[in-house]
């Protein structure tokens, strides 16, 4: 699996991070988001936030 392009951002509840995760095969990338609390331990999995792939036209030049 590779990611790209993560982000975060500073919640009431905690950090969110959100990055892009694309399969080493050729396939669909998605977007999956992981919460943290306050003291950044992880809160729960991972989680994709999609089902659809993130650009279909990645591929493309």
């Amino acid at each position: 699996m590779r990611r790209s392009r993560p982000t975060a951002v500073n919640t009431a509840s905690g950090p969110v991070v959100a990055w892009i995760e694309e399969p080493t095969a050729p396939g669909q990338r998605y977007v999956k988001v992981q919460r943290f609390d306050q003291a950044r331990n992880r809160i729960g999995d991972e989680i994709k936030v999609g089902s659809h792939d993130v650009d279909p036209y990645h591929d493309r030049p």
